[in-house]
C-alpha cells in the first residue's frame, strides 16, 4: 500500500480494536461501534458506512471483520492503491512538448467550435 491509503488504514486498524464482530453468513457481518451496528459484506466489498464502497479500502468495520478472519487487508484494496500498478502507470515514457511557437495544429482543430 502506498501513502494515503497506507495511513487511513492505519488509522482505520486503530479505530477497528473497540468494535465487536457478529457472523451472519461465511461472507456478512454484523459489526457495533459504540452502540452503532454496521453490515459488512466481504464479497462485495461493502459497509453499510459507505467507506469501504467509496475509498475502495477496508473501513475500520470491515478491518474488524478481517482481523477477526485473520485475513489481510491487502486483497481487498483497489489494485490502484498497490505499489505495483503506480509503478506500471510510469512505464511509458513521456515526451516533452516543443515550445508553443513550433506547435503544428490542423486548422480544423484550431478553428473547430464546441
Amino acid at each position: 500500500m502506498i501513502g494515503k491509503a497506507q495511513n487511513l488504514l492505519i488509522e482505520y486498524e486503530a479505530l477497528s480494536t473497540r468494535m465487536g464482530v457478529v457472523p451472519s453468513t461465511e461472507y456478512v457481518y454484523n459489526v457495533t461501534d459504540d452502540g452503532r451496528s454496521f453490515v459488512v459484506c466481504l464479497k462485495n466489498k461493502t459497509c453499510s458506512c459507505g467507506k469501504f464502497q467509496y475509498e475502495e479500502i477496508p473501513c475500520e468495520h470491515a478491518l474488524a471483520v478481517l482481523k477477526r478472519k485473520s485475513i489481510v487487508a491487502d486483497g481487498f484494496c483497489l489494485d490502484l492503491y498497490k505499489p505495483k500498478t503506480v509503478l506500471k502507470i510510469y512505464e511509458i515514457p513521456i515526451y516533452p512538448l516543443p515550445f508553443f511557437s513550433e506547435w503544428v495544429i490542423p486548422e480544423a482543430i484550431m478553428y473547430d467550435e464546441v
